[in-house]
């Protein structure tokens, strides 16, 4: 789901039905309820009424003839109609999420401790889903993101010719000078000394 390979997890639910629970109908019910829990949970789908009630199996109106069976099915649905809502879910809900990533990143990161965990814990989300979300909207992944935006602002400060390096370094969230010349060269295709150099030398 966090990949969103929707076409496999029929498959998946198939064999996990198959192998583990196929001869425990107990078991069988505790992992429903419980695996319904944590697709909400991880999901972040609480506030979703609907979903809420996706993890209730109403057990005492099921036949125990056919209880597995009967199980099976109901979870296969439930599961069904968490795929469609986080379909759903892709437009605008997860733009604005991203949006308010943007936006925290923009504002700290000159900040060397900044960090996807950091940013989870400002939101009230999980580390793993925000990860996934960021990268599915935007294309690339938190570290890519940031260390891009770091060397923008890291060229913009090179061509204004006011500031050393290590201090263009630590103003766009690097304690090492070093590591800050290794990553531009790496993005880049030079050192930034080279990159002045270059603006200098067409001035």
């Amino acid at each position: 789901m966090e990949e969103r390979k929707f076409d496999e997890i029929p498959q998946v639910e198939g064999q996990i039905f198959e192998q583990i629970l196929s001869k425990d109908d107990g078991k069988a019910l505790n992992w429903c309820i419980n695996s319904i829990y944590s697709i909400v949970d991880y999901f972040q789908l609480s506030q979703y009424e609907e979903v809420r009630e996706l993890a209730v199996f109403p057990i005492q109106s099921l036949s125990s003839l056919y209880f597995m069976n009967t199980i099976w099915d109901m979870y296969v649905r439930k599961v069904n109609r968490i795929i469609d809502i986080l379909k759903e879910m892709r437009g605008n809900k997860n733009e604005m999420i991203v949006n308010k990533m943007y936006k925290l990143i923009k504002e700290a990161y000159f900040q060397p401790d900044l960090s996807l965990q950091r940013i989870a814990d400002q939101l009230g989300m999980k580390y793993t889903y925000l990860s996934t979300l960021f990268k599915q909207v935007s294309g690339e992944n938190f570290s890519s993101y940031l260390t891009e935006l770091r060397l923008h602002k890291a060229k913009q400060m090179i061509l204004e010719n006011k500031m050393k390096m290590y201090e263009i370094a630590e103003a766009v969230g690097y304690v090492s000078a070093k590591y800050f010349a290794e990553q531009f060269k790496k993005n880049i295709g030079m050192t930034p000394s080279e990159y002045r150099a270059i603006y200098n030398q067409e001035e």
